[in-house]
C-alpha cells in the first residue's frame, strides 16, 4: 500500500480531526502540518521555523509507503481566491468534504474515494 492523503483546511475547520481519524483507521502515520512548520514553544505557535528546516522534517515524516498529512503546509495562502488557485495546481485527485458532516461519515467518503483508485 503506497499513498498519502493531504488534509487541509482553514484553522478549526477540523482537518486534525479527520487526519487522525482516517490514520487510525488505516493504520498508518499522522503528520500534523504544525509540526512541521512552527518551532515548539510553550505556549505553542510562537515562531515559525526557517523555511530551510522544514524541508527535511516533511521528507523524514513521510518517507514511509503510507501516510495522511494534516493541515496546510502554505502559509502564505491567507485569501479563498488564491487558495483556490493553489488547489487548481496540484497533480492529484482532490475530494471536498464538508467540515460540519460527521468524522466518521469524512473517513468513510476518503476510504471510498481511495478504494475508487
Amino acid at each position: 500500500m503506497s499513498f498519502c492523503v493531504h488534509i487541509t483546511g482553514a484553522s478549526g475547520a477540523g482537518t486534525s480531526t479527520l487526519g487522525r481519524a482516517l490514520a487510525t483507521r488505516l493504520g498508518i502515520p499522522q503528520i500534523e502540518s504544525d509540526d512541521i512548520i512552527w518551532e515548539p514553544t510553550d505556549p505553542p505557535f510562537q515562531t515559525l521555523r526557517d523555511r530551510a528546516a522544514r524541508q527535511p522534517l516533511l521528507i523524514a515524516a513521510t518517507s514511509g509507503a503510507a501516510w495522511v498529512l494534516s493541515g496546510s503546509i502554505n502559509r502564505n495562502i491567507r485569501s479563498r481566491a488564491l487558495h483556490e488557485a493553489w488547489i487548481a495546481t496540484l497533480p492529484c485527485p482532490l475530494l471536498r468534504l464538508d467540515g460540519l458532516t460527521p468524522t466518521e461519515n469524512q473517513v468513510e467518503r476518503v476510504l471510498e474515494a481511495l478504494n475508487e483508485r
